[in-house]
């Protein structure tokens, strides 16, 4: 097959990115109708693309997932199946191979948005897949279970990048933004069940965040005089525990059922806390009262999702670490695991880098990213 593909004409090459996140406040409680703050940092997902005009085989695709070291084949006859088929529930689904069920799920949610806005493309799309091959290689800086949007970094990449190519090859726009947003939250559905839509709203716009939902969002400008710029650094701590992001989404609703005025109190504080922290970033010019107030929020913040159960004994220790040495940390993501952020004063940055060091504790370095999801295509 390669030898024969190295032959033929290549029509297309294709490449995307996009980044994943990280949550300063609003982690479970956007899930309840408090706003979120969030913001894409500079680790990214990439996918290079190469089509073929290239008519016989019955393979369609070769999509490797080169840091998981797993290849998926996705054949023309499935594909066109899914095409004659597209009004019926999927049979594709997989719970053994989640990646392979993905891929096949997000053709078939960009072939029923082109076949709702013009039915009569059946057969030139049809025809499409006959004459042509893909070969597609996806990387990722983003580690996979650590709350750092690695699967919404995954469906934005992918899905911006085809959109784009579909626009680009019809001459239309029949994918723009908000379709890319939502068809992005649709392919997590596979990996995480009912996302809010935060990550994959960071991937896809890069900066910073206000979330309340998938249609309600928007970018902040942070000022260079604002101590989160001028004053600050953030760095991941690393729990060394991989866990899973519905899991403990599940585990907060549950203590919600058995702890009603508890859970509505907290939710309500972390609300607060978002609130109050989003008014301390936006303003133009901040001073040292702003940078303390901010530590206490994170404090507090961490304090409050400890209290509806989704710290655990490690998460405890480190942040016992943390504070015990005059820092500052919390859980960024579902919680369980994953990582903890800290947000550091420039002079203490390298002392907790030493601290961490010599409790064998890793940790990533992270920028914020105001970079949106890029994609360059050559047809």
């Amino acid at each position: 097959m390669e030898n024969l593909i190295n032959e033929k004409e290549e029509k297309i090459t294709l490449y995307s990115s996009s980044g994943g996140k990280v949550i300063i406040s609003g982690e479970h409680s956007v899930v309840y109708g408090k706003p979120a703050l969030a913001f894409s940092i500079d680790k990214q997902t990439k996918m290079d693309l190469l089509c073929y005009k290239f008519s016989s085989s019955s393979d369609f695709a070769e999509i490797n997932l080169s840091d998981l070291d797993i290849k998926i084949i996705i054949t023309k006859p499935e594909i066109i199946d899914i095409i004659n088929n597209i009004n019926k529930q999927n049979t594709f689904e997989n719970k053994n191979d989640k990646h392979r069920t993905h891929i096949l799920y997000v053709c078939s949610i960009f072939i029923k948005k082109i076949l709702k806005d013009d039915i009569s493309k059946k057969k030139e799309i049809i025809n499409y897949i006959n004459d042509h091959y893909f070969k597609i290689k996806i990387s990722s800086e983003i580690p996979v279970g650590f709350g750092l949007g690695s699967s919404a970094a995954y469906n934005v990449c992918i899905i911006n990048g085809i959109s784009i190519l579909i626009n680009k090859l019809t001459g239309k726009e029949i994918f723009n933004k908000n379709d890319i947003l939502h068809l992005s939250n649709e392919g997590e559905k596979i990996f995480h069940g009912t996302p809010s839509g935060i990550d994959v709203s960071c991937s896809l716009n890069g900066g910073i965040i206000i979330f309340e939902n998938i249609d309600k969002q928007r970018n902040i400008d942070i000022s260079d005089k604002n101590f989160f710029v001028e004053k600050i650094k953030y760095l991941l701590i690393s729990t060394n525990i991989k866990r899973n992001g519905g899991e403990f989404i599940k585990k907060v609703s549950d203590f919600k059922k058995n702890n009603s005025k508890i859970f509505t109190e907290t939710i309500d504080d972390i609300g607060k806390v978002t609130n109050d922290i989003i008014n301390l970033i936006s303003k133009k010019i901040s001073d040292d009262n702003d940078c303390k107030k901010f530590f206490e929020l994170i404090k507090l913040n961490q304090r409050l999702l400890k209290k509806i159960y989704v710290s655990n004994e490690e998460i405890d220790k480190i942040i016992s670490l943390l504070e015990n040495n005059g820092f500052v940390g919390k859980i960024t993501g579902a919680g369980g695991g994953g990582f903890i952020i800290s947000f550091v004063p420039n002079e203490k940055y390298e002392s907790l880098i030493k601290l961490l060091d010599s409790n064998k504790i890793s940790y990533m370095e992270i920028k914020i990213s105001k970079e949106f999801a890029r994609v360059n295509c050559n047809i």
